[in-house]
């Protein structure tokens, strides 16, 4: 309860945080020029204020009298730190492009301090089998949720439906999951976020807010995976798994990098034949947010067998927006 204590004060500070960001965007460099997408010259790094939203919603943590510090994940101070030098890292990365490889090794670094916080004892493995398996799905999920910032408004809607599925099978299931608490953490700067990265986008989040969130999806997952809640793992991550994992079989066998030639994925294929197609994307992909968020449901009622419903609803929205160009 005291995270949804948290809510209209979260509102508040995201319309002063968002507004401060506009007006001075600008004269820091955070601007993105390229014209790959033909968008006119457009605000970017959005990312940084989710950051500050989270710092503070902590920071407010220690003030309200019913919150109890054992309700964090153990070395939440370790991951937040790891998160911190992400951001940040990515900011800079906005303004003055870094080498692949350089963020690739410090995200592997910051996400083995993470796991610290993650239940990896629950997994019934060896210890050092645990370590490895949650540090290639959590950097995986961190860089494919990255690689899905490519169209107006279309990981912000995904972000703001996967943390309303989070809540909603969080108090379905009675879980006490700090998944919970995150997405309700974030969702006021998401939300305020779509409404300026909607088509024709006005604000990017760049990697510093693709970053974070991909850090944060990949908690999520973890997450649920302890749990023994692997179907409803994969069920809220289900486009981006599919989608980007066989852009990046495609790549491969191409033998291209992972990060080359980021136009390789199906929900990008609208948008760069016919600029008009950012609301086609926009509006099949809620759609779809839609129905697999119901597709989940199933599954909590009826079994994990319906996340079957999910896989076929995400094939069947690669293959429209592979087809509408």
């Amino acid at each position: 309860m005291v995270y949804y204590n948290l809510l209209i004060p979260l509102v508040i500070l995201n319309f002063l945080l968002f507004f401060v960001f506009k007006k001075i965007a600008k004269s820091i460099g955070f601007v993105d020029k390229s014209k790959k997408f033909r968008n006119p010259i457009t605000l970017t790094s959005t990312g940084v204020v989710f950051y500050i939203n989270l710092l503070i919603a902590f920071i407010l943590f220690f003030f309200l009298k019913e919150f109890d510090l054992n309700e964090l994940p153990n070395n939440i101070i370790y991951s937040f730190f790891a998160l911190t030098v992400l951001v940040f890292v990515s900011a800079i990365d906005d303004v003055k492009p870094i080498d692949p490889k350089i963020r690739l090794f410090i995200q592997l670094i910051c996400i083995y301090i993470s796991i610290t916080s993650i239940k990896i004892y629950n997994l019934e493995l060896p210890i050092k089998i645990s370590i490895l398996l949650c540090l290639l799905i959590w950097v995986y999920i961190l860089n494919i949720t990255n690689f899905t910032d490519g169209s107006d408004g279309f990981l912000a809607t995904n972000t703001i439906f996967l943390f309303l599925n989070v809540i909603i099978l969080c108090e379905l299931l009675k879980l006490d999951l700090f998944s919970k608490s995150i997405s309700i953490i974030l969702l006021p700067s998401i939300l305020f976020f779509l409404y300026f990265n909607k088509p024709i986008a006005k604000m990017y989040m760049g990697d510093s807010g693709s970053v974070l969130i991909g850090f944060i999806n990949g908690f999520i997952f973890l997450e649920l995976l302890t749990i023994g809640k692997l179907n409803l793992a994969i069920a809220l991550l289900i486009y981006p798994l599919l989608d980007c994992s066989f852009a990046l079989i495609r790549k491969t066998l191409e033998r291209k990098m992972p990060w080359a030639d980021t136009s390789n994925y199906s929900f990008l294929q609208p948008t760069i034949k016919r600029n008009k197609n950012k609301y086609f994307v926009f509006y099949i992909n809620i759609l779809f947010n839609l129905l697999n968020g119901l597709f989940i449901i199933f599954q909590v009622f009826y079994g994990w067998q319906f996340i079957i419903l999910n896989i076929f609803l995400a094939l069947v929205s690669i293959k429209i927006y592979e087809n509408k160009y």
